[in-house]
């Protein structure tokens, strides 16, 4: 759950909301704009979502979400990769996601 609620221009319920496609495109666009605050806001706040839907980890996985895991683990910026990777562990039930992660 959030620790505290960052300045961007989403509500948790808003992002609680979206389509994996959609929240796909927010993450595109946090790393495009390298919206750090935006970016941890948006896994935060999926998490309600995500925690008992696989599914929906699956679907954004298909639809290219692992460019936005890497994005961040990649990052020049320390704060990014502890984000990147603390991400990236919540995935690891996936077996795709552990075999492109790793």
């Amino acid at each position: 759950e959030p620790s505290e609620r960052p300045e961007i221009d989403l509500s948790p319920e808003d992002v609680a909301k979206m389509t994996y496609g959609e929240f796909n495109a927010a993450l595109d666009s946090a790393c495009q704009e390298d919206d750090f605050a935006k970016y941890r806001a948006l896994w935060e706040y999926i998490w309600v979502v995500r925690k008992d839907n696989q599914a929906f980890d699956e679907a954004l996985l298909a639809d290219g979400g692992i460019k936005h895991l890497k994005y961040a683990f990649r990052h020049s910026d320390s704060t990014w990769r502890e984000a990147g990777v603390r991400v990236c562990r919540t995935f690891f039930h996936n077996q795709e996601a552990r075999e492109k992660l790793v």
